[in-house]
């Protein structure tokens, strides 16, 4: 319990006498708990008699009974056996052979499994050097030939299988258990086990485990990485439709999810796909189907069912009360979307911590706060024709590379600015001569206007008003600070302690320090008031200091001498005062102007390195987003023998590249075919190694940049009205930065195996209609770890396609990624594994869950067979126990 078992097997050696004085403990202990006593660390266990059998020959079977066997079970089959010893002991062994021992723990209705078959007393024993088996390989293979012995018990995850008997012993499920003998730290129920998936545990679903093998159903407890309870980061838990057309009346429609594999399986018209267009409404992924093939036969179906019918024969599943309730995990978060067509709004909620639910500060519902993923079989389909972008913007979601395009759009945003900047300042600058010109022709003016005599007069004059406006703005600054210090004293202060969080009840001396603590903050404002006071009575007396009144004294000297000069001059009638003061006027705003035109060439300067490093930052932004997406898709698909994906900076086709050009030029279709033709050759063939198989994503930058000159020096091999165009177009600045910033889109090369082996790879465009949507299916459930909801993938797929790449996919990526597949197939739910099925059926004209389980269950399984073509085939399939397999 303390391990968080759920379920033990007993087998003690030879002996079933514990299993009974077991079960009345355990029945105590749960009765105890239930009537209110602190048990530690209880928790539900479910108990297999088993035993241990010392087998002749030397080797020990162990043998599981159901969970209702009792200990007289475990004696009849020792008698069966002839075990000749002591019951509890290891001192003798059965009469019976290991195969007689095999068989009649089969016709006891228990599973045999060959114990610890990898060490001592293990059928499976090697010798060290040779690695050769030690018992007799007669005697070996007439045991693990026995189709219904289903597994061993393997200790050592390291050792091999002994020369000759890999094959044998691959046909059999590993499985892993503690052996406690001591109950040593070592070997202590729980220091090892097996991870069995069974809906309710019993003997039946056990067997059916084992019969499926390791990987699926049995995982050992010393795989590398294996973490049997870790959920993917997100997955819906629960969706509820309430008051549609055919489901949720008069009551609404639950359905409870498994975070792994979901299959919805039932007749056509039982409402599985009514699910799946829930799902879209809620999540606000109308769009997706649009975004393809305005007709598409996805986007008719879905606008059927989102409308609301007016009368009894007209199209749609919706009704004005229609409310959809989605509840999902992010990130370790719950979250709850509502749906309500009456207003057709949507509402977020978030779990708090006691349980409920409460509106999310957000109720913005986006494809990264809400990741998951929906595809109809058509969408699949005109993703595989058309939709490589689409594809590519599904990438960038899972890979995060929104954020970055988000990043590449605003350093695009200040590179077009700052040119921008670029044209204002150099608008400015036009003027800079004249303004020069003019200001020394002021200058000469004025000089004709004083004598050389005057020219101290005057500079004295102007500097001493310089000096005047310096001294009266350092004298405010002075007088300021006082209210500066007054200002500092009011806004100190220190944060009041939570109310009731130190009370009367709580340490007094806390409460005394404290109370030192606002003593201080009030005496040191008290001083600052203090300072403030005596710096303004200082500053005060700053005015009357006999340094300043000394020049103060200067300065009107040079006031009187400025004015007798301009007395003097109008006396003479060299010119008036009005004359004069205009020119001096005149002059320095000619001196303020070239002072400011000399900060914007400063910034012209500046803002021209600027705009260099700008540029490159854009170019390296696009890099990286190559880089990231280049680097997921590696890491998504590096060991998938079923699909490969190769990213092909600004794309591989020649049409790809013409689309991006023709729409920077705003050039329609078929215009200038020619020029855009000569402008592309070049850079195509410089993108493609010299058998032009092979993209170089090196030279594919170069390229760009040769298309972009071309462009802005009008090349003269292109024609001459193509010229005549972009010198029209260039004539709006913004359009040059528009090409300086032009990166076309990357592109994808699609290929899928053939044999579905990692051979014979074929490019997807290659292939037929349905090939390619099965190589982009399996290509979407590999990718990411979004949920990912399917409806009816295996449309227009032969079987062969569905069980080699989609089935496959399915099983090896559903413990990372949730999945909610729609599925008239049996191969997709039973050899996909489903850890959960739903079967819906049409009653009284509403779509119901039937029922809801796990493949183990009977009722599943007949309900598989009852609603699925060829179900009871594939069952019988999935469980028979072949001599071939493995």
């Amino acid at each position: 319990m303390r391990a968080e078992i759920d379920c033990v097997a007993v087998t003690d050696h030879n002996s079933g006498a514990w299993i009974d004085k077991l079960k009345s403990t355990y029945e105590k202990m749960k009765k105890s708990k239930n009537g209110g006593d602190r048990l530690h660390n209880f928790r539900e266990l479910i108990l297999f008699p088993g035993v241990e059998i010392s087998v002749n020959g030397g080797i020990h079977i162990l043998a599981v009974f159901d969970p209702d066997a009792t200990t007289d079970n475990i004696n009849d089959l020792l008698a069966k056996v002839d075990y000749q010893g002591n019951k509890g002991e290891s001192n003798g062994v059965t009469r019976k052979s290991g195969e007689e021992v095999v068989r009649t723990i089969l016709e006891s209705n228990a599973i045999p499994i060959p114990a610890h078959v990898d060490s001592e007393k293990g059928l499976l024993q090697a010798e060290s050097t040779t690695n050769r088996p030690k018992l007799d390989p007669t005697t070996i293979r007439q045991i693990l030939e026995i189709d219904e012995l289903l597994a061993v018990e393997w200790r050592n995850h390291e050792t091999q299988s002994p020369v000759g008997l890999e094959k044998l012993v691959s046909r059999k499920t590993k499985v892993l258990g503690s052996d406690c003998h001591d109950f040593d730290a070592k070997n202590m129920p729980g220091s090892n086990f097996t991870w069995i998936k069974m809906a309710n545990p019993s003997l039946e679903e056990l067997r059916l485990a084992l019969t499926d093998g390791n990987y699926n159903s049995v995982r050992l407890s010393y795989e590398k990485d294996f973490k049997p309870f870790k959920t993917p980061k997100h997955f819906i838990t629960r969706i509820t439709i309430d008051f549609a057309r055919y489901m949720g009346r008069p009551n609404a429609e639950h359905l409870s999810l498994s975070p792994f594999y979901n299959a919805l399986i039932g007749g056509r018209g039982t409402g599985k796909s009514t699910v799946v267009h829930a799902l879209r409404l809620a999540f606000r992924r109308m769009d997706e189907l649009r975004g393809l093939n305005n007709n598409s036969d996805s986007w008719r179906q879905f606008k059927r069912f989102s409308e609301v019918p007016k009368k009894r024969g007209d199209d749609g599943a919706i009704d004005l009360k229609t409310r959809i309730e989605i509840e999902m995990m992010c990130d370790g978060t719950e979250h709850q979307l509502i749906w309500s067509r009456n207003d057709n709004s949507l509402i977020v909620n978030d779990r708090d911590e006691d349980g409920n639910w409460h509106k999310s500060n957000s109720q913005i519902v986006t494809n990264e706060r809400f990741p998951i993923r929906l595809y109809s079989q058509h969408q699949i389909a005109d993703l595989a024709d058309y939709g490589r972008q689409a594809l590519l913007a599904i990438i960038d979601e899972s890979a995060g590379v929104n954020q970055f395009k988000e990043e590449l759009q605003k350093e695009k945003r200040t590179y077009l600015s700052q040119r921008a900047r670029l044209r204002e300042l150099e608008g400015n600058l036009v003027n800079l001569p004249e303004i020069g010109r003019i200001h020394e022709s002021l200058k000469n003016k004025i000089n004709s206007l004083t004598q050389a005599k005057h020219a101290k007069t005057e500079k004295a004059f102007h500097i001493a008003k310089r000096q005047d406006w310096e001294i009266n703005l350092i004298l405010t600054q002075i007088i300021a600070i006082s209210d500066e210090i007054e200002s500092l004293a009011q806004n100190i202060s220190i944060d009041d302690w939570p109310k009731d969080l130190f009370d009367s009840d709580s340490i007094q001396s806390a409460l005394n320090w404290r109370a030192r603590l606002d003593e201080l903050v009030v005496n040191t404002k008290k001083e600052l008031i203090k300072l403030a006071e005596l710096h303004a009575s200082k500053a005060h007396l700053i005015k009357k200091d006999s340094w300043l009144i000394n020049w103060q004294q200067w300065r009107e000297n040079i006031m009187d001498n400025y004015e007798k000069l301009k007395t003097t001059l109008a006396k003479q009638d060299i010119s008036n005062q009005t004359t004069l003061d205009q020119l001096i006027q005149k002059r320095q705003e000619t001196v303020e102007e070239l002072r400011q035109l000399d900060l914007m060439i400063e910034e012209k300067e500046q803002l021209e390195l600027d705009i260099k490093s700008q540029l490159e930052t854009v170019q390296e932004l696009r890099t990286k987003i190559y880089q990231k997406r280049e680097r997921f898709i590696k890491n998504q698909l590096s060991d998938n023998e079923y699909i490969r994906m190769k990213l092909i900076k600004y794309g591989f086709e020649e049409n790809h590249l013409e689309i991006s050009l023709r729409k920077l030029l705003e050039l329609e279709e078929d215009k200038f075919n020619d020029d855009i033709a000569k402008l592309l050759d070049v850079a195509i063939r410089n993108m493609y190694t010299d058998d032009g198989t092979q993209p170089i994503n090196g030279n594919r930058d170069i390229s760009m940049e040769a298309i972009k000159q071309s462009i802005l020096t009008r090349d003269e091999s292109l024609g001459l009205r193509f010229r005549n165009y972009i010198s029209k177009k260039i004539q709006k600045p913004e359009f040059v930065d528009h090409i300086n910033c032009w990166f076309p889109e990357d592109d994808l090369k699609l290929m899928y195996s053939r044999t579905s082996d990692g051979m014979n790879w074929t490019s997807i465009t290659q292939s037929s209609k349905g090939q390619r949507s099965a190589a982009l299916l399996a290509l979407l459930l590999s990718i990411g770890v979004e949920p990912i909801i399917l409806d009816q993938p295996e449309d227009d797929l032969d079987n062969k396609l569905i069980y080699e790449l989609i089935v496959q996919q399915i099983r090896e990526n559903k413990g990372r990624k949730q999945l909610i597949i729609v599925t008239h197939n049996p191969n997709v739910v039973i050899n996909g594994d489903a850890e959960l099925v739903h079967a819906f059926d049409f009653r009284k004209g509403q779509c119901r869950v039937l029922l809801s389980g796990a493949l183990q269950e009977e009722a599943i399984r007949k309900e598989v067979c009852n609603v699925m073509e060829g179900g009871q085939e594939a069952l019988s399939r999935r469980w028979a126990r072949l001599r071939n397999r493995g």
